[in-house]
């Protein structure tokens, strides 16, 4: 995994702020893994290429709404979202998307790798909102976390 930029303060104190300099990190993960699904829609080859094609258009529309739960509870925080595409290229810890033209089958293996250390972040994030007491966030995380997986399943079954 590569190493970024942590997010900033968020003016926000104690475990509040903590909470919502994670959701900052997280949103950006998404943001990135939005744009990554978008790369592999756009530049997907294969035989099962529309259905592969729809698939990813479907996946990177939920990217987009989960990142949407996670700026709108740092709303709900009091904190700021910082969401612009500039900031989830510096904090973003999923691995970059290969360029170029890929194979549906190569392009699924590389989506759920990025799936997957989405799930592992947003789990330690959850423990995180829990240490600092806050069940809104860490339900939020929960069922993010229920959502990812079940994206994850949908794209390893077509690896196998």
């Amino acid at each position: 995994m590569v190493s970024k930029t942590p997010a900033k303060k968020n003016n926000k104190a104690g475990a509040a702020g903590t909470v919502v300099d994670t959701l900052n990190a997280r949103l950006a993960d998404l943001i990135d893994l939005h744009w990554q699904i978008k790369q592999a829609h756009w530049n997907v080859t294969g035989m099962d290429f529309i259905a592969v094609h729809r698939l990813f258009d479907e996946q990177a529309a939920m990217a987009r709404e989960m990142a949407d739960t996670l700026a709108e509870r740092a709303r709900g925080l009091e904190g700021v979202a910082e969401g612009t595409i500039r900031l989830a290229v510096e904090r973003s810890t999923i691995d970059e998307f290969p360029h170029g033209l890929i194979d549906a089958k190569k392009a699924i293996a590389e989506l759920v790798d990025r799936y997957e250390q989405i799930s592992g972040q947003f789990k330690t994030a959850s423990d995180e909102a829990a240490d600092a007491d806050d069940k809104g966030t860490e339900d939020a995380y929960i069922e993010l976390i229920r959502l990812i997986d079940k994206q994850t399943y949908f794209l390893r079954s077509h690896l196998k």
